[in-house]
């Protein structure tokens, strides 16, 4: 080493020593902030990986047939959804499941919550405004299921359908567990169908007649698989608005349809009591109530509406 390299040597060493402080925090800065901040995320991964579900089958099963079994596997969902959401609060689909399995257990508040938070997160899906719908609506909020369930209808399905098929973590395992002929398009198709349902009987409740006829209405032309609600609906607003040959037609329609509408035949019996035709209205509101004390009869079973996986 020349004299030259000496002193750039020398002048090097000097400011290493003068800087020394800098670099040592550089070094700790990069070590607690950037690695520790690596560890931290492959530690959230692998945690959530321990906690994944291996079974999903309680999910999807008929929610008025649930098993205290299945209720506790509804709970270790719910702990695992709530995980995913602790992990990655901007994933808005695990605030529909948590919102889904707290419903299930009987927490309506704060299922209604999980959906609010998702539908901030997500307002195009689909089953978040279904959903909600289904549970304002089952206890009676019908100005709210009306809300939700107008949302619902100004969704986009092809979107809807996207956002389910990317969630590869939490929505596609479920799905996978359905026959090939109940796909996610056949299952929003049907869920459409009866939000449309859900909208006109909230609107019957809030004796709303003439949003009653123009949503069963367009229910009716895009060609239902079943029209048999669609036109008691129509005929009860008929005969709530005393347009009473419009309602014999339509509750004949949905009799035609579906012989154990009970409803349907009592209303016809009321007709037939305001045209002056007593004994057969008596004998209409009889069967009427036959049907209803019928073994296994469930009132209206359109009128069942339960939440769906999302």
């Amino acid at each position: 080493m020349n004299f030259s390299d000496k002193i750039k040597f020398a002048l090097f060493i000097n400011v290493l020593k003068r800087n020394y402080i800098l670099y040592l925090a550089l070094f700790l800065f990069i070590f607690i902030f950037i690695d520790n901040k690596t560890e931290f995320n492959n530690a959230k991964l692998d945690t959530l990986n321990r906690s994944m579900l291996y079974g999903n089958n309680h999910l999807i099963k008929d929610i008025s047939r649930l098993t205290n079994e299945d209720k506790v596997q509804f709970q270790r969902s719910l702990d695992y959804y709530e995980r995913i959401i602790e992990f990655m609060p901007n994933k808005p689909e695990a605030y529909g499941m948590a919102g889904f399995c707290s419903y299930i257990l009987g927490n309506k508040e704060k299922a209604i919550g999980y959906y609010k938070r998702a539908i901030e997160l997500n307002p195009n899906f689909f089953y978040f405004y279904h959903n909600l719908g289904i549970i304002y609506f089952n206890e009676g909020s019908y100005e709210k299921a009306v809300w939700a369930l107008n949302k619902a209808i100004q969704t986009n399905p092809p979107l809807s359908l996207q956002f389910i098929l990317y969630s590869p973590r939490i929505y596609m395992p479920i799905i996978n567990l359905y026959k090939n002929d109940m796909n996610p398009a056949f299952q929003l198709k049907a869920a459409y169908q009866e939000n449309y349902q859900l909208l006109g009987s909230s609107y019957l409740k809030l004796k709303k007649y003439p949003d009653v006829i123009q949503i069963a209405s367009s229910a009716l032309k895009a060609g239902p698989n079943s029209t048999s609600f669609y036109n008691y609906l129509l005929g009860v607003a008929a005969y709530e608005l005393k347009e009473y040959d419009k309602a014999l037609v339509f509750l004949k329609n949905s009799i035609e349809e579906n012989p154990e509408n009970a409803d349907a035949y009592y209303y016809l019996g009321s007709i037939l009591h305001q045209k002056g035709n007593t004994e057969q209205g008596n004998l209409l509101i009889k069967k009427s109530d036959f049907i209803k004390n019928t073994d296994g009869y469930s009132a209206s079973k359109e009128n069942n509406f339960y939440l769906k996986h999302y």
